[in-house]
């Protein structure tokens, strides 16, 4: 498969950037039923190439127009494929469209030669009829009652698979999770998720606590749900028994719910503290490795040193107090002479207090983050 039009290097790059493409979907190459992985190639307009798409999908068929946000990518064997996060079904906008969207097979009781014969009837209002005013199918030649409500049922089917997907999708749920959800409880999918989104935990593989929690968040359920606690327990003892206990004392219980519990937010913040400071002593580190480092508070300072013709200046590694060792036995000195600038020991010296005063400052902000975890730490302390 060649490349996409307009598709640049950076778009097949290890850091893409989502971005939104619509077409029509050609043909599928591989669908799974039980999570709703689909390979599908997409016609797009003003582009002679078919796009290869791929991602979870809950009941795509051919002749379907779909708005996809995802991210181009490169797989080593296909080429250049497009990752699905999201995705909208929208209305065919040509006769041509209307026509096989409808003959793809996507609404039982209509196949090619049907849906025809319904586009040359109602033309550009085909869909609008279908919608508002299905019995007006009558109107149809070969179109009977009893065919008519066969259509009428399996259009309400998808209306209803894309009212899920539209609500789990504008809830923050993934494309991924969303078909498991639908498929797992149909028509009742948005009042499982609105009534219980912890009950996804138990019911849907892939989805724990953590990420039930998150959708439970999303839809403005009330920290202190007696859902989120009941789940919160049975996540805690799952993770007991996955560590080989088979039970847990009640205060064991009650601290390790607690912490499951914790405002996400709190969480997070923590780790992106704990994440700065591991990164800073990692700086710290390499400026260590890469050469001496001057003790605390020293600096280079330059002295004029007078011959019998001219002066000359001189350079000194200075300290706050006495470190450096002399030619006397048991006398240390502030100073350590360095010599002419330029000498090794000049050179070295300004690169060694250099690494001192990096070294101080990223100490510093390691000092300031930690005492940010402290505040962190006492505000958790208040919410128990």
């Amino acid at each position: 498969m060649s490349t996409p039009p307009n598709l640049a290097p950076e778009q097949v790059s290890a850091f893409p950037q989502n971005e939104t493409i619509t077409g029509v979907v050609e043909r599928l190459t591989f669908y799974s039923a039980e999570s709703g992985y689909t390979v599908a190639r997409l016609t797009r307009p003003r582009s002679t190439e078919l796009t290869t798409i791929v991602g979870s999908f809950a009941n795509i068929q051919p002749g379907q127009t779909l708005q996809l946000t995802g991210f181009w990518r490169d797989h080593p064997q296909f080429g250049p494929q497009f990752q699905v996060v999201n995705y909208k079904e929208t209305k065919p906008a040509t006769l041509t469209g209307i026509e096989k969207y409808l003959g793809s097979g996507l609404i039982k009781g209509v196949g090619p030669v049907t849906a025809r014969r319904i586009v040359a009837h109602f033309g550009l209002e085909t869909l609008d009829i279908i919608e508002n005013q299905i019995e007006r199918l009558i109107e149809v030649q070969g179109i009977a009652k009893k065919r008519i409500t066969l259509i009428k049922n399996a259009w309400e089917t998808q209306k209803a698979i894309k009212e899920v997907m539209v609500f789990l999708q504008g809830h923050g749920v993934s494309t991924t999770y969303a078909v498991k959800i639908y498929k797992q409880y149909k028509d009742e999918a948005i009042a499982t998720v609105t009534h219980n989104p912890y009950q996804l935990a138990a019911d849907i593989y892939g989805i724990g606590f953590l990420t039930a929690d998150k959708i439970a968040r999303n839809l403005g359920v009330a920290p202190n749900s007696e859902f989120r606690y009941c789940a919160g327990l049975v996540h805690a003892l799952s993770e007991a028994a996955e560590d080989g206990h088979c039970y847990l004392p009640q205060p064991e219980l009650i601290a390790l719910l607690f912490c499951q519990m914790v405002d996400s937010d709190i969480i997070s913040r923590a780790e992106l503290l704990q994440q700065a400071i591991a990164t800073l002593q990692i700086s710290i580190q390499q400026i260590q490795a890469s050469g001496e480092v001057a003790p605390p508070g020293c600096c280079v300072l330059r002295y004029q040193a007078r011959g019998k013709k001219q002066a000359y200046w001189y350079y000194k590694l200075h300290a706050t107090k006495p470190i450096f060792s002399t030619t006397q036995p048991n006398k240390l000195s502030k100073y350590k002479h360095l010599g002419k600038a330029g000498s090794p020991a000049h050179i070295n010296a300004v690169l060694s207090v250099a690494r001192r005063t990096q070294i101080d400052y990223l100490t510093e902000c390691i000092d300031s983050l930690r005492q940010n975890w402290v505040d962190l730490y006492d505000s958790l302390k208040e919410k128990k």
